[in-house]
């Protein structure tokens, strides 16, 4: 009966969802539902540390509240009056520190300053007496007004003027007590401040009122004996009366001489167009009445004078009559016109008289303003003098008839500017600790703690996680198989021990892997090698061959790790041979390869050579010409031929066969192997220009949750569920066993899978 048909893994791992797709494809979840993945995973992989950090964090909370005695608050409330009595003198810093202004800051800085005063140790004191708490056990020990202070909250309620007094106490009735002793206490104290303050400025003021009377009075006097020797009543009227005559005069020398100029200019242009003979518009410009009619009649007569020559000649009585009357009336008009000048002569002149005796008066004016100044600084210090010593007079007048008041008057709470307006009553719900605030931040607080512990933890491991690091590693390198973790206490040996098991699928899966990759290539010979110590190369190597030689070739298993040699361990007495001869001494010559390999049982395929005694230079037999014709020699004989390599990076060994020709099985075991370790393995494997023949990702089935669905199923199959899957037998270890000797493959006696 032939085996049943075997899916390599590397085509079954391309059935589940490949973490590279766009978070189109998947959805829109995408790459950060894989990292909310990989931090979940970080938790998961450190379970006790997520639990018992919370549990931790809660029985302390637990132990805190039953050691813890509770404490119980109470508080009143004082308010501040917008509108304080003011009993100041002429200094309000002086006489009264508790008035203040009409601004928002003002108000908020007196309210701060009676809560710093209510917090004095002369109030506390008061209110330890008042109370008489030197019997109560709480103030016995330490310091007692410490103690009262420590407990004790006064703040303003915000957008008010209201002081919240608050005292916590184990006793709930005492701590109503001592927050209302409190506040009566300091508005008994103020009110008391307030008395002092009045008493002792109206003292003060006393005495200030008759010096200050007797510096008024000499100010008066001196003003006084300085108006009588200047003659003056008030030096500012006497400024402003001559300023407004200066003024007055002004304006009548401005018309003075605008009228002077007009004048002037009138005779200046009348003597010029005169003399020029312009004589109708002398006439006209003078308006004289008399010179306007000889003018008139002058033109009269010259228009009939053509006429008469015409009709008498010149010699005649007529003509020459007329011509005399002309020139009488040209003479006529020259004397009015000489007249009318004189007048405007004598009327400039007299423009420039008044202008000249204008002048001197405001130049006398003028020369008495001086004389002002000269002595108004005078004047006006002796006039403030007054006026000061006046105001303060009438000021301290006027604040001591308040200050009698206030002292006459015992009832202050319809001015007061502090009062109680809410007084404390016991609360009998305390305050501290409060048990479900407490016990749910610690247990927020414990998971949060817990859940960043792992994270952290998990961020400081720089091991490789899945298949697509090292992809992205190693690039185009081809991965042959996955293979899931051994579990504690499994046998290494799963591919004998446990034919149907998902380890042993998995080196089916990676033998059918090998057998396409190396289709049409005439490669038979690998090393196996991993980066470091630990990486399962030695298991990986001797599965592989377990699951080559079931297919019935021939098949050797050389162990060239003769640092640490490990497959006498893990085969124990399966393998019954020499110990004391193996490929150390082939390699020096002693004895050939078919003296001592060995055979397991059932496995006549394969043939199995252990390291022998452990050489003392090993790097020197591997690169000997005696190992390179041992191995051309086997490769005559058999089929396939597995040689199990030291670590790539910790001796030369393996860096020695990939330099002779030997292609590499390089195997990774997750969560183990560091992408340091992961890149300097790929460097090196570059820098000797090793051939990789494929890469074997080992422990992948750590954590639990996996993102390739092949690996999902082995819970399953472990528990027996289902019956292949659709590969047409059973997985599990309920499975019908072999019936040769447990080593036949899937359970057949005999007949070779497909290659």
């Amino acid at each position: 009966m032939d085996d049943p048909k075997q899916i390599p893994a590397q085509i079954v791992l391309q059935m589940a969802p490949d973490p590279a797709t766009s978070s189109d494809d998947r959805g829109g979840a995408g790459i950060d539902l894989a990292v909310a993945f990989d931090y979940l995973d970080m938790v998961r992989s450190r379970l006790w540390l997520a639990l018992s950090v919370p549990v931790l964090l809660v029985a302390i909370a637990f132990g805190y509240l039953h050691y813890t005695t509770p404490k119980y608050e109470s508080s009143s409330q004082l308010q501040i009056q917008l509108k304080p009595m003011r009993v100041s003198g002429v200094d309000t810093s002086t006489y009264d520190p508790m008035a203040s202004g009409g601004s928002a800051q003002n108000y908020s800085d007196s309210v701060n300053t009676e809560i710093e005063l209510m917090q004095t140790p002369e109030v506390l004191n008061g209110a330890f007496e008042m109370l008489n708490l030197a019997a109560d056990p709480e103030f016995v020990v330490g310091n007692p007004v410490g103690v009262l202070a420590s407990n004790l909250t006064i703040a303003q309620k915000r957008r008010t003027f209201l002081i919240t007094v608050a005292y916590r106490s184990t006793d709930p009735q005492k701590a109503a007590r001592i927050a209302n002793a409190l506040g009566d206490l300091y508005v008994q104290n103020y009110q008391e401040r307030k008395r002092e303050v009045a008493g002792g400025g109206m003292d003060r003021l006393s005495e200030q009122l008759e010096s200050i009377a007797k510096a008024r009075d000499e100010a008066q006097i001196a003003l006084s004996e300085f108006k009588s020797k200047h003659a003056v009543m008030d030096l500012d009227y006497e400024r402003e009366l001559r300023a407004k005559r200066i003024s007055a005069l002004t304006e009548t020398l401005i018309t003075a001489e605008i009228e002077e100029r007009a004048a002037q200019d009138t005779v200046d242009t009348i003597t010029e167009w005169h003399t020029q003979g312009h004589v109708g518009a002398v006439v006209e410009l003078l308006s004289n009445p008399f010179a306007t009619t000889f003018r008139q009649e002058q033109l009269r007569m010259q228009m009939d004078l053509p006429e008469l020559l015409r009709t008498y000649g010149r010699e005649h009585s007529k003509v020459q009559t007329q011509e005399a009357i002309i020139a009488n009336l040209r003479k006529a008009i020259d004397d009015e016109i000489e007249s009318s000048l004189v007048g405007l002569r004598l009327k400039a002149e007299g423009r420039a008289k008044g202008r000249q005796v204008v002048t001197d008066a405001i130049k006398a004016i003028e020369a008495e303003l001086v004389a002002l100044d000269a002595f108004s600084s005078d004047y006006s210090r002796l006039k403030d003098t007054y006026s000061a010593a006046e105001t303060a007079y009438r000021k301290v007048i006027a604040r001591l008839s308040d200050m009698k008041i206030s002292t006459h008057t015992d009832d202050f709470e319809g001015n007061d500017f502090l009062r109680v307006v809410r007084r404390a009553v016991p609360n009998l719900s305390p305050v501290s600790p409060r048990r479900t605030r407490t016990l749910a931040l610690a247990l927020i607080l414990g998971v949060g703690l817990g859940a960043g512990g792992c994270i952290f933890l998990g961020l400081l491991d720089t091991s490789v996680k899945d298949q697509d690091e090292v992809v992205r590693c190693f690039g185009d390198t081809v991965v042959l198989g996955s293979l899931p973790a051994i579990a504690e206490g499994e046998s290494e040996l799963v591919a004998v021990e446990k034919p149907l098991s998902l380890l042993a699928e998995a080196f089916r899966g990676i033998r059918t892997s090998l057998s396409l990759c190396l289709a049409g290539r005439n490669e038979r010979c690998f090393a196996v090698t991993s980066s470091e110590p630990g990486g399962g190369k030695t298991t990986v190597a001797l599965n592989l061959a377990i699951a080559l030689a079931r297919e019935k070739p021939r098949v050797l298993l050389l162990e060239c790790d003769m640092r640490r040699p490990r497959l006498r361990n893990l085969l124990g007495d399966a393998l019954p041979v020499d110990a004391a001869v193996g490929v150390s001494k082939v390699l020096i010559g002693d004895c050939e390869l078919r003296d001592v390999v060995g055979h397991l049982e059932g496995l006549p395929n394969l043939d199995i050579a252990l390291c022998g005694p452990v050489p003392p230079n090993p790097a020197e037999l591997m690169s000997s010409d005696r190992f390179h014709q041992v191995l051309a020699a086997a490769k005559e004989v058999y089929d396939y031929v597995i040689l199990d390599s030291p670590p790539l990076l910790h001796v030369a060994d393996a860096a020695i066969l990939a330099g002779a020709g030997v292609p590499l099985l390089f195997v990774v075991r997750l969560f183990r192997t560091t992408r340091h370790d992961l890149r300097l393995a790929k460097e090196r494997l570059h820098t000797i220009q090793a051939k990789c023949a494929g890469l074997l990702i080992n422990n992948a089935e750590v954590p639990k949750r996996n993102r390739y669905g092949y690996y999902r199923y082995g819970r399953y199959y472990r528990k027996g569920y289902g019956a292949g899957h659709g590969y047409g037998y059973g997985y599990g270890e309920d499975a019908p066993k072999a019936t040769d000797g447990g080593l036949a493959d899937g359970g057949s006696s005999g007949g070779r899978s497909a290659r």
